[in-house]
């Protein structure tokens, strides 16, 4: 009984904390590996499989992100008043007008820290830039359609980057370093990839790596710009440029190197 309590009582510690982040990545990877074997090495039956790919399918696949994604952070956060820092949520106290507070701009020097996050997100901008124009160069066979629409852009922007500030938020319990707390959860985001049998194939697919390698930059690009930002709606917003950059400009990029090779040949 007292366990029990325990598990439905308020209060939120590193312990439970613990707890949830890793039945959140066991879920992840038990799921993922069912996908796997199902789908992608043709175990499943006729009719599972079109349902799968079916826009039904699809639409159960997404509200089941959402509840995982945002619901369970929001949830947790909102029981335990962990929103002083969006960008890097922590157990502190409301104070100062509700709505600065949840755009993490109810301190002095936000202001301050939101314009380095501006600078810093356009500088990261032109890096993904140079970074896929070199990569096309550099990586024969790519194959980087169909695109993200605008709003599936937002959509997984929003996803991942409330999934990943949650991870943070654990990280935040264990210490107060917030270079510790963004590098902490990067290193919890990499771990569930790792488990994960569809990302780790999709890493060794000629020309679907790309796509694993994109997701490490902008990882590594968010959790470098957390440690500046409070605003988690700031990282949504930068992530979603920097995804939709990145496939556009790696296409651009892809076509003129074919185009140039083709006039060599």
């Amino acid at each position: 009984m007292t366990s029990i309590r325990w598990l439905w009582s308020a209060e939120f510690g590193a312990q439970k904390l613990a707890l949830l982040v890793a039945c959140m990545i066991g879920c992840e990877t038990l799921v993922s590996w069912l996908v796997w074997r199902l789908f992608h090495l043709g175990t499943a039956k006729g009719w599972l499989s079109a349902a799968w790919h079916s826009w039904a399918g699809r639409g159960v696949v997404q509200i089941g992100r959402l509840l995982c994604y945002v619901g369970v952070p929001l949830g947790v956060w909102m029981r335990n008043e962990f929103l002083l820092e969006m960008g890097v949520p922590t157990s502190g106290r409301y104070g100062g007008s509700a709505f600065w507070y949840l755009m993490g701009l109810n301190q002095a020097d936000d202001m301050l820290r939101l314009g380095y996050g501006i600078a810093l997100g356009l500088v990261g901008l032109v890096g993904l830039a140079a970074i896929w124009i070199g990569y096309a160069r550099l990586v024969p066979g790519i194959e980087n359609g169909p695109f993200f629409s605008w709003w599936q852009v937002l959509r997984e922007a929003l996803f991942l980057q409330v999934h990943w500030a949650f991870y943070r938020s654990f990280a935040h319990t264990l210490t107060q370093d917030v270079v510790y707390v963004a590098f902490g959860g990067l290193a919890l985001v990499m771990f569930s990839w790792v488990l994960n049998p569809l990302w780790r194939a999709s890493f060794h697919h000629p020309g679907q790596g790309y796509r694993r390698v994109r997701d490490w930059i902008l990882a590594t690009l968010t959790a470098f710009l957390s440690i500046y930002v409070r605003s988690l709606w700031l990282l949504v917003l930068l992530y979603a440029a920097w995804l939709w950059t990145s496939d556009r400009v790696l296409q651009a990029a892809r076509r003129r190197v074919e185009l140039v090779q083709h006039k060599e040949a």
